[in-house]
């Protein structure tokens, strides 16, 4: 009974041991896309203390703010949140890519094969291996609302966020940020 027992335990850890997965929980899978969160990242890093000219405008109605203590990645969450760089994601996105007119420069556009999904369109722009800017359009659209965002992220920490939303019964609501370094 005991040699029961004893074979029992031994087969049955052998065999968790042999459906563990031999990937290393550590290893990071090659990127499918642009990672905005690692640009992004880097980014944060480089500015993380600069002061910044932050303009905000609701339907037409603007006002504009030095700050000299904010958070970053806060401010940069919309931008966080259009990453497409996902596994399952690899097959929804056209990539295409094209020099452009200046030596060592292109773009990279993806474009999305799925309606359902929130990121239309991404277009990165890169010069001498360095990206130049970013620009991300998202759009939301049901029977109840339309949701447009335009993201733009341009090297040295200058952004601008620009949202319209239209919801049935109400009157189209625009709200606009831009943001650029003071130092």
């Amino acid at each position: 009974m005991q040699r029961l027992i004893l074979f029992f335990f031994f087969g049955f850890n052998l065999f968790i041991l042999s459906c563990q997965s031999n990937i290393d929980k550590g290893a990071v899978l090659p990127s499918t896309f642009f990672d905005i969160t690692q640009y992004l990242h880097q980014e944060i890093e480089i500015h993380q203390k600069s002061s910044i000219l932050k303009t905000v405008a609701f339907n037409h109605q603007e006002e504009t703010k030095k700050i000299t203590s904010f958070d970053l990645r806060s401010d940069l969450t919309p931008f966080f949140k259009s990453n497409i760089n996902r596994v399952n994601w690899y097959d929804k996105y056209q990539v295409d890519t094209m020099k452009t007119n200046t030596t060592n420069s292109f773009q990279i556009t993806y474009t999305s094969l799925d309606r359902k999904l929130r990121t239309d369109q991404m277009i990165i722009k890169i010069t001498n291996g360095e990206v130049q800017s970013l620009e991300i359009h998202n759009s939301t659209k049901n029977l109840f609302m339309n949701l447009e965002e335009v993201l733009i992220y341009e090297q040295g920490m200058k952004y601008s966020l620009l949202n319209k939303q239209k919801i049935i019964g109400n009157k189209p609501q625009v709200f606009k940020m831009t943001v650029q370094p003071t130092d």
